[in-house]
């Protein structure tokens, strides 16, 4: 099957390439029409932040951009997508322009091998639907890869923070031999905020025997 592996050469040569571009086009602007302008195109924040990075040579920045870690550590890695975004690598989102494709025999792509939160969060919506039970150890170490779970024990849910994506309210129901349901997903993050699902109701009546 074809896949898309991240390679750290292309990132760093389109990187490189971005920062020439529109180096050229900030100092022009700035240069032209002055600080206030870029901060009305922009916004402040991310005036800052380009400034922060434009004040650097081309040397500069290209001797920077070949430390970054999260590209030395996943240098060929397959990228997991989803169909709203090219795909992520953990907490490090990736452009399409920075892989190659690659064909490998049976890829196992699963909740638990998923390095993408946005594809394990349908993996799990798909474990929901299908009131299937999985075990809970296994789901706790696939959302571990992704921050830190806390059980917050007045809303019965278990909470994981992601210093990237914000946060995920996770309910399970707890089953015999360390098994369980997931009932409802609810994300918090610079993409959207809410519930991801919510099948607390037909849970409760599974449970329950209700029709």
């Amino acid at each position: 099957m074809k896949v898309y592996a991240f390679s750290r050469d292309k990132y760093i040569e389109e990187r490189v390439a971005w920062f020439c571009e529109y180096k050229e086009k900030f100092d022009e602007i700035l240069q032209g029409q002055g600080e206030e302008r870029i901060k009305a195109l922009f916004g402040e924040a991310w005036y800052s932040h380009l400034a922060e990075i434009f004040k650097m040579s081309k040397e500069e920045y290209e001797s920077h951009i070949h430390t970054v870690e999260w590209a030395i550590k996943y240098d060929g890695e397959i990228v997991d997508f989803d169909s709203e975004d090219f795909g992520y690598i953990y907490n490090c989102g990736i452009d399409i322009e920075w892989c190659e494709p690659k064909e490998v025999d049976n890829y196992d792509h699963n909740f638990k091998t998923t390095k993408n939160l946005y594809c394990l969060h349908d993996f799990m919506k798909e474990i929901s639907l299908e009131q299937r039970s999985i075990n809970k150890d296994d789901l706790m170490a696939a959302l571990r890869k992704f921050g830190k779970i806390e059980y917050n024990e007045h809303n019965d849910e278990y909470i994981l923070y992601n210093s990237y994506y914000g946060k995920d309210d996770i309910h399970l129901i707890d089953l015999k031999d360390n098994m369980c349901y997931i009932t409802a997903l609810g994300s918090w993050d610079g993409r959207a905020g809410g519930m991801y699902f919510d099948y607390r109701e037909q849970y409760s009546k599974l449970i329950n025997g209700d029709e």
